[in-house]
């Protein structure tokens, strides 16, 4: 079936996101209504007595990594990821009562909603105090089987905007709808256990209501975290109108404490 693209811009021009000027964070770092703060991790950062940090459980799953590139970047991210949470809730970072759920996720006892996102060198946590969240990061990079995935995982009208993009396009446009599917999903909690061709995330920068069936009211919204890079972060919530105003912040201000 020869689908219309239900995006049709995309395939003629640059779409806009918000792109995210990493910034220090306030010495006091607290959540505001309405907003999502955003951290940026870098994996390949020196890693500032970073293990220390880690519990025993920690520290043993990073030792089961196969690769030491691997382990070395799982534990940056989730000191990182400790070091973040304490801004919040005070008290040390390597002491904070962090429990995994029954989906392999962090998340922490008696404080706020957060969600981490990976992909190679960089990763991503999103922290929220009004509403679960879920984030996504990609590296963009070639897909030659963009087209084909987008059939089999994304809905018709998705995968009709991917086949009408210029090629020179086409990782982005794919990526950028990609992100935003992950930030859904994640937002729920149910992995990848929904069929994906059933979310309708598009690809706007603009803040997006995704409707779904038994769910509570999700938006889902695009930004840059940097250039060749596509981000994407949803609430989900069943207030009438949760914002997604972002605060982007950069871990590397630990690297600069004695």
């Amino acid at each position: 079936m020869n689908l219309r693209p239900a995006y049709p811009a995309l395939a003629d021009r640059e779409t806009d996101a918000t792109t995210c000027a990493w910034t220090w964070p306030p010495e006091i770092v607290r959540l505001q209504p309405g907003a999502i703060d955003l951290w940026l991790i870098d994996l390949d950062a020196p890693p500032r007595d970073a293990e220390q940090v880690l519990d025993a459980p920690e520290r043993e799953r990073a030792g089961r990594f196969r690769r030491a590139i691997d382990a070395r970047r799982f534990v940056l991210g989730r000191a990182a990821l400790r070091r973040v949470l304490a801004q919040y809730v005070g008290g040390d970072a390597a002491s904070l009562p962090l429990a995994v759920d029954g989906h392999g996720k962090p998340t922490l006892i008696r404080g706020p909603a957060f969600n981490l996102s990976h992909s190679g060198t960089r990763a991503l946590l999103a922290v929220c105090g009004s509403a679960t969240v879920g984030v996504d990061i990609e590296r963009v990079r070639p897909m030659e089987t963009a087209v084909e995935l987008a059939e089999r995982f994304f809905a018709p009208g998705e995968a009709a905007t991917i086949a009408a993009a210029p090629s020179m396009r086409r990782d982005s446009v794919f990526f950028r709808c990609w992100t935003r599917k992950e930030a859904v999903l994640k937002a729920l909690g149910e992995g990848l256990q929904r069929d994906t061709a059933s979310i309708d995330a598009g690809f706007g920068a603009t803040e997006r209501v995704v409707a779904l069936p038994g769910a509570p009211r999700l938006v889902v919204r695009s930004f840059t975290p940097e250039p060749g890079w596509e981000g994407a972060v949803c609430v989900a919530s069943d207030a009438p109108e949760p914002a997604l105003r972002l605060r982007c912040f950069d871990t590397a201000v630990f690297d600069t404490v004695d």
